[in-house]
């Protein structure tokens, strides 16, 4: 057979990856290379008819798209029904998700903030993407919360940079089908509510009057960053090794920056239990919510730069450090992020959570070593957590280090029925000076932060 010339079209386009064939109907506007501009690839060739055939015809784009959605206010209607064919949202993660939905482009020019609000007769969510086939690439999304409601409006509040990116319309469930109407209406963008755009803040930094209005939600993973909730404000600042940074805001809001040494390095090793069974048992942590009177500390010790000399030990997997015997040892068992004046002071939290004695309880010290290399363990043995019904006894020590001022978490036994929950999931480990200003938190509320393998270690900064 003889052969035949055929233009073929390469382009790449933002969330349908790189399409080829004459037709890219539903997935943007493609260049024919009589334009191809810088990156474009000129694709005239011959092509053999034989084994390894061209179809004439459309190449279906991944992401087939409903039609466009125009800045500043604009309307859309349909319907959603049958089988998704695209992944789930990233605020719908749970095997449940993943319904049918529809897909809008949308082009914008300028930094702004966009308004999306659904009115449905399913549970719809609605996100804001840059890629139409990629969950990861979403900037926004709807809270689930809004799915507790059917037939409530679903709203997205973002703030967009100058791009192209996708709008998906979905409906909660699989296979369930509904009306829709999504609104889009655009407001005056907070000039700093994009990580983009976000702005630059040094140690000193004092912005008085600073405000959420403005600032629009997201999802979107900022330079490592985690997801978070709510109104967004970005700020951006290069920090030197070794250093934490401290950011306060107050009212609506007056926002005041300072960078400091940083009180702790946090380090890991392997766990190594203290053989505890010539330990003296410390009277008073006994029971649910329960605490000890302050006890001398065998040695000087330092902690976040002051001395102290007493401590006492709490039934909820804390022990806490004092400057005089003049104290009184905390029980609370509501557990919150640290540094925070509202958390126990002078805190050594190995697994600050609710906890009850098990069977064989016990909270025991004891002083190892000789000279000026002594260290204090304090366990916990064969505690509980409260919430817990299958009575997995947990056993953990802290050790504190004479002379360098080291302090270790090591956890000896956690339960295996849940590995992941009995492991810190409902639970804060670090540490907290003496007035609640400064601290090291380790994790908070997080599965699997704490293991049977692998101790923690902190050690003071120089």
């Amino acid at each position: 057979m003889g052969s035949a010339s055929r233009r073929l079209v390469v382009v790449s386009l933002v969330g349908c990856g790189l399409l080829v064939g004459p037709s890219l109907a539903g997935c943007g506007k493609g260049h024919t290379t009589d334009d191809a501009g810088p990156g474009m690839v000129d694709a005239s060739m011959p092509v053999d008819a034989g084994p390894m055939m061209v179809d004439s015809g459309p190449i279906p784009p991944p992401c087939p798209i409903e039609g466009a959605l125009s800045l500043p206010m604009d309307e859309v209607s349909g319907r959603v029904s049958g089988m998704s064919a695209n992944p789930s949202t990233t605020c719908t993660p749970h095997s449940g998700a993943g319904g049918p939905e529809h897909l809008y482009s949308l082009h914008v020019d300028e930094h702004t903030g966009v308004r999306l609000t659904a009115t449905s007769t399913a549970e719809t969510v609605l996100a804001v993407r840059t890629a139409c086939d990629d969950p990861l690439s979403e900037l926004a999304c709807s809270s689930p919360e809004a799915l507790r409601l059917p037939g409530a409006d679903t709203v997205v509040n973002t703030i967009l940079e100058p791009g192209d990116y996708f709008v998906l319309v979905d409906v909660y469930a699989f296979g369930v089908g509904g009306d829709y109407t999504v609104a889009l209406e655009t407001f005056d963008a907070a000039p700093n509510g994009t990580c983009a755009s976000a702005t630059p803040v040094v140690d000193g930094t004092v912005l008085m009057g600073e405000s959420t209005e403005g600032a629009g939600t997201a999802t979107v993973v900022c330079d490592g960053v985690p997801p978070s909730e709510g109104e967004l404000l970005w700020y951006s600042i290069t920090m030197p090794t070794l250093t934490r940074l401290t950011v306060l805001g107050t009212g609506l809001f007056d926002l005041h920056v300072s960078i400091r040494p940083t009180p702790y390095t946090e380090t890991t090793l392997s766990t190594s239990c203290d053989d505890m069974s010539a330990g003296t048992v410390v009277p008073g942590p006994t029971s649910d919510d329960s605490t000890s009177a302050p006890l001398a500390l065998p040695f000087a010790f330092d902690f976040f730069g002051d001395a102290v000399t007493h401590y006492s030990v709490s039934s909820n997997g804390i022990a806490q450090l004092w400057p005089s015997s003049r104290a009184a040892g905390s029980a609370d068992y509501n557990n919150i992020p640290l540094p925070s004046p509202g958390a126990p002071l002078g805190l050594v939290a190995p697994l600050w959570d609710d906890l009850v004695p098990g069977m064989g309880a016990s909270v025991r010290t004891l002083v190892s070593g000789t000279g000026s290399s002594r260290r204090l363990t304090v366990e916990w043995s064969n505690w509980m957590y409260i919430s817990d019904g299958r009575g997995a006894l947990l056993t953990f020590q802290a050790k504190l280090f004479e002379t360098t001022g080291v302090i270790e978490f090591h956890y000896c036994s956690m339960g295996t029925a849940d590995p992941e929950y009995h492991a810190g999931a409902s639970a804060t480990v670090g540490l907290q000076n003496l007035t609640g200003t400064d601290g090291v938190l380790h994790s908070f509320d997080t599965p699997a932060s704490v293991s049977v393998t692998t101790a923690l270690r902190f050690t003071p900064a120089p």
